[in-house]
């Protein structure tokens, strides 16, 4: 009989289906993804089902079991888990998991530059957009016209669970303004951190095609989330985990 390791079979039992309106999925770099039901796991991926049918995967390792299980947990009162190689029912949670807001975010950041502490000597590596495009969500469109470059764009995208992304002809050469819907604080960060990875892949698979995107984030309501301009360099430190999205998200939001 083949040996199932422990880790895969708390995976599973974790990721069960369960009767639930909604499911959510927390991933270990802080995002998390609003499924219709739990995750399918095939071997090393989990198939995602999100709340409008569409369904992406990934890695199963990218999943943050524990605060998953709880946040499910919680909405269904218990659950049974493994432990010790018997199930035991689990009691809903005290209290939920409270998230970092936006607003927190900026607060603290202020802080800490008013206080002369946590100086980090960046360098923006793209200049500051240009009048043109000072108001990105009103700045009149034309669909982004190189249609290879744009499928690599949304593969990107879509492989990492964000589906809402639409592209247009940025407001200057080498710019594509892409445009997301995020409806909320994990969205927001998961899109920034997203956009760099698709950004650092375009210059493998197309170089010297792009050299920024011009992000708009918005609601499902068009309420504004923020405008980013986001060139390699950054890109390339947001992709390896060198700078915070958070960080970023202070340092060059433009609403």
């Amino acid at each position: 009989m083949k040996k199932i390791p422990l880790t895969a079979v708390l995976l599973a039992l974790v990721l069960a289906p369960m009767p639930l309106a909604a499911y959510t999925v927390y991933l270990k770099d802080g995002a998390k993804l609003i499924a219709q039901v739990a995750p399918e796991i095939r071997g090393e991926l989990a198939i995602i089902t999100l709340q409008n049918g569409t369904q992406t995967s990934l890695a199963a390792s990218e999943i943050d079991i524990e605060r998953t299980r709880e946040a499910n947990q919680r909405d269904l009162g218990s659950a049974l888990v493994l432990e010790g190689g018997e199930f035991t029912e689990q009691p809903q949670s005290a209290e939920p998991q409270r998230e970092e807001r936006l607003s927190d975010i900026v607060r603290q950041s202020k802080a800490r530059t008013q206080t002369g502490s946590g100086a980090t000597g960046r360098v923006r590596t793209v200049a500051p957009a240009t009048s043109t495009s000072a108001n990105l969500l009103d700045f009149r469109r034309s669909p982004y016209r190189n249609l290879d470059v744009a499928g690599e764009i949304q593969g990107v995208f879509r492989g990492q669970g964000v589906e809402q992304t639409r592209l247009y002809e940025g407001t200057a050469a080498g710019r594509v303004l892409v445009d997301l819907t995020t409806d909320s604080e994990a969205a927001v960060f998961r899109a920034l951190k997203v956009a760099a990875t698709a950004l650092v892949h375009l210059e493998t698979a197309f170089p010297g095609t792009v050299e920024a995107f011009e992000l708009v984030l918005t609601t499902s309501s068009r309420s504004r989330a923020g405008e980013f301009l986001l060139g390699s360099e950054d890109a390339k430190r947001l992709a390896r985990g060198d700078l915070e999205v958070s960080t970023f998200f202070v340092d060059y939001v433009r609403f």
